[in-house]
């Protein structure tokens, strides 16, 4: 039998995050508030980020270095979600494990290659790929050799979740990142088929999910 993709995003459902990646934007863009950088989620991350809306700090050259080492440094020491490790390495067994994420791969491997997980996934899709996660969920599909409605993805952002619907690949929602459940809940989403609360009902959805043939 043919085994299904399973696509995660990496920031806020397998690693807590977002509290670093918060108060790094917060230091980023002065005057913007935790709640404006929940609002920034709502749409691709990187588009946001260009708009006029949002105004940037001036660094220099050796100032935006130095601030991306210590968070580089910090970010490798950020804990994964209790229970998600060893609820990755059995999905493993069973299906095709990719990450879509829009981090770079530098603030990526060094979790999961110290979590011993890197091996569980087939694909890794960084920002370097593209900064787009829709033209990302195109080339896993094509990469992969199936259909991209055959395929589940899931993760902790609006954003994440309609560009998913873009491509029109089954969402699942988590509930313990960068979004909350009223969030997911503010409109209907037609490619979100669920929102969990846990890892532990994440893994009971996905055993009892019945995958596009």
């Amino acid at each position: 039998m043919e085994k299904k993709v399973i696509i995660f995003d990496l920031d806020g459902v397998l690693f807590d995050t977002i509290d670093l990646a918060s108060a790094d934007m917060l230091k980023l863009y002065p005057g913007v508030t935790p709640e404006a950088i929940k609002s920034m989620h709502k749409n691709n991350i990187h588009d946001e980020m260009k708009k006029p809306t949002w105004i940037k700090k001036q660094e220099t050259d050796e100032e935006r270095d130095k601030r991306w080492q210590i968070y580089t440094q910090n970010k490798a020491k950020q804990p994964m979600y209790k229970d998600m490790k060893e609820f990755v390495q059995r999905l493993a067994k069973k299906y095709i494990l990719v990450i879509n994420t829009s981090a770079m791969t530098v603030n990526c491997m060094p979790l999961l290659l110290r979590e011993s997980i890197a091996v569980c996934f087939s694909q890794i899709a960084t920002k370097e790929m593209h900064t787009s996660k829709a033209e990302k969920f195109k080339m896993i599909s094509e990469q992969f050799g199936q259909n991209i409605g055959k395929m589940l993805f899931i993760t902790d952002t609006v954003g994440d979740l309609l560009e998913a619907g873009v491509v029109n690949i089954p969402t699942i929602a988590v509930t313990w990142g960068m979004h909350d459940r009223d969030y997911f809940t503010e409109k209907p989403y037609k490619n979100l088929i669920a929102i969990v609360d846990s890892p532990k009902e994440l893994e009971e959805y996905i055993n009892a999910y019945e995958f596009a043939l």
